[in-house]
């Protein structure tokens, strides 16, 4: 009613407002007219910018009422004036376009936020519910929401009388919002009684409540909600065990004054009739025809001549309904009959069902998108106007959304227009999909010479749904003590309106390396490093070189890249192909009147540009629920990569990347309204190889092998960075649960790695590695090739920002037995001990 009040006093104002271009030429002049611009006039304290993204979709559409209405109404849902006037001014000396001007008052803003009359409850933890902050605009609909807020955390902690209430009280300083509270008398817990059970136990019973009583693990706090979800919990649980007869009376709560704590202390009791046990005996169907009885009975997962499980009977029609439903046939009526032997303690059940004609869906719309252009969404399902309705595709859509990370929120709605039309309407809550991070990181050096502090500093700018069209545009450098990068990429990931993807980047990077020299007499073409005077002298040391002998060199890389793909939808999986090429121009600058470095692959590259390139081919199933953050389902990738198109390039490898990731729900168990306890099994298995090419020697340069970082792959493990694999073999467990399940969780981690190099497998000890080798590859390793890490880690699972930090304890196998590696923190005189300290800035995607 206010809003429909709102719209007809606006039109009055623009009418009015229009009166001097009326009188030159009669009606509605501004009718139809090219909305030029939208101006507001009064904004102090809201951003310009906000309100011109919210109005931008209507400049240059042609004025109407309904339109009008509905910009209107945006306008007003802001909640942030107190009162708006609308006015209409010709845009040009013709009449031919319109501005409309909104002339504002906005809300007061919020000074300070207190609270009046809370004793039981801390101020902070009020705080911490409220959305209305110091610096706000006063909101009647934030407030209305904290007050509910308030109430909510009142009656969680036992106080079920509590009132909250709100006054706004202005001062010099501002205005102050004063939510005033009448706590009521809290009551606990103390006692919870199932009486009447002949069948389970009173200790079973009670465990299957919601409502506990005081212990060391429970503060006991009484809440009405869950007293009467305490008598569904017992119903379920008797009507799953057969007894579809059991009724459990209205709780009986007797409580008793405890004035030295100024508390109640209440004793729920629960009285149970069980009735009898029924054994399940059947189905029958009447009045299908689309689909067989065989078809609907094959539904049926529960066995006759079992104890009847109601839960698992609602479970069976309900896959029948989904058949009817995911073929269209939605408006069809699917009901039972129960049919009971007394005599034999018998139930079955006829499932009557009267078929309708499939369901047409008439119109899809898009509501609360202000930034994501409809068509992003709505290409994302696999159903549009026009076709028979399924539920099916509807799920299969919203998976497609929610990987999408655009929307905190989405919400499928089906509206029946007639018996034969349905219009959905997809509802979505967008979030932050640009993400600007800049900080300082820990990252261990690849130069093992160096004195220099490992931490740089990076700045990070991304947009996953650039100007709202779905597009990923991205710019970040990094600079380390011993790298300086720049990045920019733009991906479009529809093509010719299908899921064909391309992709573009541009690089520059900067880094210095530092490698083995060969200056010193006897000098060799390749493979012997100074001080050996000889390739057996230098196996003979372990392939190990001091560090007076090493030398730095800085590497200057300019990289272009290109890449397609198109991704296949299955269902709940995806199988997604990509193919993509780079090429990379790379200069070596270094003193040669000092040094000689003893690659001649980088001796040739010394003041000389020279080109790299590669071809790279990717494929995975993904049959994860969340890309980000899975908690089951499974992933499958490979990847393959062809380095140098020419027998005459820098580059010359081929390499293979396989990975394996699956994820398994362990326990949900709701604790609070806002919190489960869960926990998530995850497990990971991957294989990385260099090989040569047919015919031509394996060339590549240092930075280019595959590495273990001790942060992103065996985590800890940091000092293995400086080999240069051939070959890694890496694999996790993890045992994940949510401490805020929207932003922090907590991984305890297992890891294990075997690497490879050309000299043969490493052999981890405390500090490093040797190098063994009569164990040329992965197929001679033994148990002593293993390093082993075990810790855990904090992990945010916001996308804009994956961060992580952790500890890391490492092992290695020793004679036959596990050995602990000294790590960097929390030292004793033991020369094993020690921790690791792991940080990362980055997530782990397929």
């Amino acid at each position: 009613m206010h809003r429909r009040i709102r719209s007809l006093l606006a039109t009055l104002f623009i009418l009015i407002a229009a009166l001097p271009v009326m009188a030159q030429d009669p009606g509605e002049w501004y009718l139809g007219k090219t909305i030029k611009s939208i101006e507001f006039q009064g904004l102090k304290t809201v951003s310009r910018s906000e309100m011109d993204s919210l109005v931008k979709p209507y400049l240059g559409k042609s004025f109407q009422d309904d339109l009008f209405l509905e910009l209107q109404g945006k306008v007003y849902d802001v909640d942030l004036f107190d009162s708006i006037e609308p006015k209409a001014i010709p845009g040009d000396k013709e009449g031919n376009s319109i501005i409309i001007r909104f002339e504002v008052v906005e809300k007061p803003v919020i000074d300070s936020v207190r609270f009046e009359g809370n004793s039981g409850i801390k101020t902070i933890d009020l705080l911490g519910v409220v959305v209305s902050k110091s610096g706000d605009m006063s909101s009647k609909l934030n407030i209305a929401s904290d007050e509910d807020e308030i109430r909510k955390l009142y009656h969680e902690k036992g106080y079920p009388m509590a009132q909250v209430g709100s006054v706004e009280r202005k001062t010099a300083r501002g205005l102050v919002l004063v939510f005033v509270i009448d706590e009521g008398r809290q009551i606990v817990v103390k006692g919870v009684r199932v009486l009447g059970s002949q069948a389970f136990s009173e200790k079973t019973l009670k465990a299957v409540l919601p409502l506990k009583e005081q212990s060391l693990f429970n503060n006991g706090a009484y809440q009405e909600e869950k007293i009467e979800a305490g008598r569904e919990a017992l119903l379920k649980y008797y009507r799953d065990r057969g007894y579809v007869d059991a009724s459990v009376s209205a709780p009986d709560v007797v409580q008793e004054a405890d004035d030295k704590k100024k508390r109640n202390n209440a004793t729920v009791s629960y009285t149970v009739s069980e009735g009898l046990q029924y054994l399940y005996t059947g189905v029958k169907f009447e009045g299908n025809v689309i689909f067989s009885t065989d078809k609907l009975a094959a539904l049926f997962l529960q066995r006759t001549g079992q104890v009847f499980n109601y839960s698992k009977y609602r479970a069976d029609m309900e896959r029948v309904r989904n058949l009817y439903y995911e073929n269209g046939y939605v408006f069809s009526q699917i009901e039972s009959k129960e049919e009971r032997n007394e005599e034999a303690k018998g139930i079955s059940f006829i499932v009557q069902i009267v078929e309708r004609d499939r369901a047409h869906i008439s119109e899809i719309q898009v509501k609360g998108n202000t930034k994501t252009k409809d068509h992003v969404v709505l290409r994302e399902f696999p159903i549009e106007p026009g076709d028979i309705f399924s539920k099916r595709k509807i799920e299969e859509g919203y998976r497609n959304l929610l990987g999408l990370q655009y929307f905190s929120s989405i919400f499928p709605e089906v509206i029946p227009v007639s018996e034969q039309i349905v219009d959905i309407i997809l509802n979505v809550t967008e979030q932050s999909t640009a993400g600007f991070n800049f900080g300082v990181t820990y990252v261990p050096t690849t130069n093992s010479s160096t004195s220099k502090i490992p931490f740089g500093g990076f700045v990070k700018w991304n947009d996953s749904n650039f100007l709202g069209n779905g597009q990923n545009f991205a710019v970040s450098t990094e600079f380390t003590p011993d790298k300086q990068n720049l990045t920019f990429s733009f991906t479009e990931s529809w093509l010719a309106n299908q899921r064909w993807l391309g992709g573009v980047s541009l690089s520059f990077n900067h880094q210095q390396q530092t490698v083995a020299q060969d200056i010193l007499s006897p000098v060799f073409t390749s493979g012997v490093p100074d001080p050996y005077n000889s390739y057996e002298e230098y196996k003979a040391a372990n392939y190990s070189i001091p560090s007076e002998y090493m030398m730095t060199y800085d590497s200057l890389n300019f990289g272009a890249g290109l890449n397609t793909g198109y991704v296949f939808k299955m269902g709940l999986t995806d199988l997604g192909l990509r193919l993509g090429t780079s090429f990379t121009l790379e200069n070596i600058l270094y003193d040669d009147s000092k040094y000689r470095p003893y690659d001649p692959s980088i001796r040739s590259n010394h003041n000389n540009w020279q080109l790299s390139d590669n071809l790279t081919a990717y494929a995975y199933w993904n049959g994860l629920d969340n890309p980000v953050n899975p908690s089951k389902g499974a992933v499958l990738t490979n990847k393959f990569v062809l380095s140098g198109y020419t027998p005459f390039e820098s580059q010359q490898y081929l390499r293979e990347e396989i990975k394996l990731e699956a994820f398994l729900p362990l326990v949900t168990i709701p604790v609070v309204d806002a919190w489960r306890f869960r926990l998530i099994l995850g497990g990971h298995s991957s294989y990385t190889a260099l090989f040569p090419k047919p015919g031509i020697p394996l060339k590549v340069k240092t930075g280019n092998y595959p590495v273990v970082d001790g942060m992103m792959t065996m985590r800890g493990w940091s000092e293995l960075v400086d080999f240069n694999a051939t070959g890694i073999f890496y694999n996790w467990l993890e045992l994940r649960t949510p401490l805020i399940e929207q932003y922090i969780w907590l991984d305890l981690f297992i890891d294990a790695v075997v690497i490879q190099t050309q000299e043969g497998l490493l052999q981890p000890i405390s500090g490093g590695a040797n190098v063994m080798s009569d164990r040329p590859n992965l197929l001679s390793m033994g148990a002593d090739n293993f390093a082993f890490s075990v810790g855990g880690m904090l992990r945010l699972t916001i996308p804009q920002f994956p961060f992580k930090i952790g500890l890391a304890k490492k092992f290695v196998v020793n004679n036959g037995a596990l050995q602990p590696a000294s790590g960097e923190l929390f030292k004793t005189a033991d020369p094993l001990s020690g921790w690791s300290l792991i940080v990362s800035l980055s997530q782990s995607l397929f």
